[in-house]
């Protein structure tokens, strides 16, 4: 038993070492390549239980489960599984890389990247905070570190009832470029269907045929659908409703409901036989279970049906408008080929989403597709009623006033284009001139950026009194040596991005950072009266985050940052200094104090000279360390703080 328990132990052993390769064939970056699809350069495996996690899979009874993928697009079709993928990356480069899934719909995506020491997790889905994404894009991209002559072992667990994933790697511009055209393609979808919409909304108030209405519905949510499932819906979502974005695909199940209602008003199903007016009810019953079914969280089930809804309204309206077309009804003939391509993309959508067809550009947009030329042969459908019913009402001025309409209707399109485009230039104007004015603040102060915009340059000032804090990592060059480079900058900055939100919210400036050194200062560029309490609640919570953070590091046996900060009040010097990548900066002896300070500091500790302390003691419990002897400034008062003291109500 003991030898059978050594034997696994080994294998185990060596499947780490390898980075679990199991013949897994390797994917080579070089300079030529810009883009690429990858679906058939990886191994995939479907967790029918759904519930193995990375430990279990990474065991020689799940890796040898792995198979080679036949298909471009991997696609399980409508299903509870999870697909796994592992593919191998390999940089013969000098370039940055990124994993692209065009398909921004899925539940969750999790990516587990082999950096030498063990797995680094990343994970994102439509359920996830869309401002916590690396690259805030409509799909899901993930940037990959990976060095020069570097390979990576990389595992990816995607999760939805509807699994098709389309995996490309590539440098940054050509995955941009990608998504740009993505973007000008469904921004055009929209364009079109908000085009239509507004035109058949003005056409209602001239004619009042409530089939308009339902028509408007359906339009309305199947472009609602669209925005949901291309990735659209979740960044206009506050992050307080994110929850909302989960039940956003009932829009689907709604337009399903409109098309019976439709087809009941347009073609007046009533004044039928029985059975018509029966079948399109029926219809709108079996709409409203799959809602229900939805609602119910049967994702797999409600899509199914929602499919066989789909498909079968659209035959049953072909027919209808046949029967109609034959006696005498003219406009169906427009319904009857609107619905033909309603029915061609449904069925292409549905095969796609059982998994009976591959996964293309044209089965992912079929419904999208479809809808174009739906919409645009239901409304000239509309149309065609329309004047029909115009030609019974006023056959005697039948010319002129068609004639008139039409114009009206041509100028109120052209219009409503004109206005269109002159708020879509307007926004590109204004998003570029807030690119510029973002990028300027992110290296200038917001009052010296608009004195530099306006004057070219900014004037030396004098600041009377101030408060300058210094903070430095302990051991840093000890640790550095410890842990690998990319850790290192990533802790670093990590560390540093939750300072500079600390210090905006307490109105403390940044000035810079020199290596694992981090300067900032209270009660400039704009005058303060509370800078050092400012600049001494700011460092307090600064250090609770530390002391935080390194009870979550130990917790995972890594090694933690501890921290020393020290602060002094008095007067400096600020400006901006040189032409190319200027930069704020602040002179005078009482930098040099605080950065005395920082030096004469303690792990965890927050050391404040006498003069800061004598404008804060009021306010914090401070522990007097006595006068301590200070790098060339001699023996300076010093004191440590504690915490805020309990002041009387």
């Amino acid at each position: 038993m003991k030898i059978k328990i050594l034997i696994h132990l080994c294998l185990l052993s060596l499947l780490l070492a390898t980075g679990q390769s199991f013949s897994q064939p390797v994917i080579i970056l070089n300079n030529s390549i810009s883009l690429m699809d990858i679906g058939k350069q990886m191994k995939i495996f479907e967790d029918k239980t759904a519930n193995l996690r990375l430990n279990q899979i990474l065991t020689p009874e799940y890796q040898s489960r792995f198979v080679q993928c036949n298909m471009a697009i991997p696609n399980l079709g409508t299903s509870q599984k999870v697909l796994w993928c592992r593919l191998e990356l390999q940089n013969k480069s000098d370039h940055s890389w990124f994993l692209r899934v065009e398909n921004a719909y899925l539940d969750t995506i999790q990516m587990f990247i082999h950096d030498g020491a063990g797995y680094l997790k990343k994970e994102s889905g439509k359920n996830y905070l869309f401002d916590a994404r690396e690259i805030k894009t409509a799909n899901f991209i993930f940037p990959i570190n990976l060095p020069k002559d570097s390979a990576v072992t990389i595992y990816i667990r995607v999760k939805h009832h509807m699994i098709y994933f389309p995996l490309q790697v590539g440098q940054f511009k050509p995955i941009i470029e990608a998504e740009t055209w993505y973007n000008y393609y469904y921004g055009a979808f929209f364009g079109i269907v908000g085009i239509i919409l507004i035109a058949n909304f003005i056409m209602y108030f001239s004619i009042r045929d409530i089939s308009l209405i339902w028509y408007l519905c359906y339009t309305g949510s199947v472009g609602l659908y669209t925005l949901v499932t291309k990735g659209y819906f979740i960044q206009l979502l506050p992050d307080s409703i994110l929850w909302l974005n989960q039940y956003s695909p009932i829009v689907v199940y709604t337009a399903g409901i409109f098309v019976p209602l439709f087809g009941i008003s347009f073609l007046k199903v009533k004044k039928a036989p029985p059975l018509f007016y029966e079948c399109n009810i029926g219809l709108t019953m079996l709409g409203v279970i799959a809602m229900a079914v939805f609602l119910a969280k049967n994702f797999a089930l409600s899509s199914t049906l929602i499919q066989i809804f789909s498909v079968s309204a659209a035959v049953v309206m072909i027919v209808y408008g046949i029967i109609f077309y034959i006696t005498g009804f003219k406009p169906a003939r427009f319904f009857i080929i609107a619905y033909s391509f309603s029915i061609v993309s449904i069925t292409i959508n549905t095969l796609q989403f059982q998994g009976f067809i591959p996964v293309s550009f044209f089965s992912q947009n079929a419904l999208q597709l479809g809808t174009l030329w739906e919409i645009i042969f239901f409304t000239i459908a509309i149309g065609d009623k329309t004047n029909l019913i115009r030609k019974d009402k006023v056959k005697a001025q039948k010319e002129v006033l068609t004639s008139s309409q039409e114009n009206e209707f041509l100028l109120q399109n052209q219009n409503i284009i004109l206005e269109q485009k002159v708020t879509t230039r307007t926004h590109e104007l204004e998003v570029e001139k807030r690119k510029s004015d973002d990028l300027l603040l992110n290296i200038l102060p917001a009052e010296i950026a608009e004195e530099m915009k306006q004057n070219g340059h900014s004037r030396a000032k004098t600041f009377s009194m101030v408060t300058v804090m210094f903070i430095d990592f302990k051991d840093f060059t000890a640790i550095s040596e410890k842990v690998s480079a990319e850790l290192l900058v990533s802790e670093i900055d990590y560390c540093f991005c939750a300072f500079d939100n600390i210090l905006q919210k307490h109105r403390v400036e940044k000035i810079k950072t020199v290596g694992d050194a981090y300067i900032c200062a209270g009660g400039m560029p704009v005058l303060t009266f509370t800078h050092a309490a400012d600049t001494l609640d700011a460092a307090i919570e600064i250090r609770n985050f530390m002391l935080d953070r390194k009870q979550e590091k130990e917790s995972r046996n890594e090694i933690p940052f501890e921290l020393r900060i020290g602060i002094h009040t008095g007067p400096v010097v600020a400006g901006v200094v040189g032409v190319k990548k200027f930069a704020y900066d602040i002179w005078g002896d009482t930098v040099n104090i605080a950065a005395r300070m920082e030096q004469s500091s303690e792990p965890g500790k927050i050391n404040i000279s006498g003069s800061t302390y004598q404008l804060v003691k009021d306010r914090y419990a401070c522990t007097h360390r006595g006068r301590i002897q200070a790098k060339n400034k001699g023996e300076i008062d010093m004191y440590f703080v504690e915490n805020y003291s309990q002041l009387p109500v």
